[in-house]
């Protein structure tokens, strides 16, 4: 439904596409994180921000696809997207030390509220 109703846009303007879609993104997270919060209305928050998220994915995937065309000067897209896939597991390794390392702290934190504060400082 989003891609075909906005398909001709994400040309225009992907850099504002992919933004939009990381904010659907962390409001989806967000809502998920609420659940606990708010467990009488769990499935309500965790369907919402399932949606949000995948709305989310839906805008990113072809904004990004023209992203990856503009890198691509010499029609070498599959290059291009090889090395940003290498790029996004490093990252995803890197994020992934960092919980690891943060995990200690996490466990001496009760509150929701304050690992509510470190998620989102990470």
């Amino acid at each position: 439904i989003i891609g075909g109703r906005f398909g001709g846009m994400f040309d225009e303007n992907p850099r504002r596409w992919r933004m939009s879609a990381e904010l659907f993104s962390v409001v989806g997270s967000l809502l998920e994180l609420m659940t606990p919060l708010a467990p009488a209305n769990f499935l309500l928050l965790a369907s919402l921000g399932n949606l949000s998220k995948a709305v989310g994915k839906g805008l990113a995937s072809p904004s990004f696809r023209v992203i990856q065309n503009h890198f691509a000067k010499s029609n070498n897209v599959g290059d291009v997207a090889a090395k940003e896939e290498v790029w996004e597991v490093a990252a995803q390794l890197t994020g992934l030390l960092f919980s690891v390392l943060l995990l200690e702290y996490a466990e001496l934190v009760t509150s929701y509220s304050d690992i509510l504060a470190l998620w989102s400082v990470l």
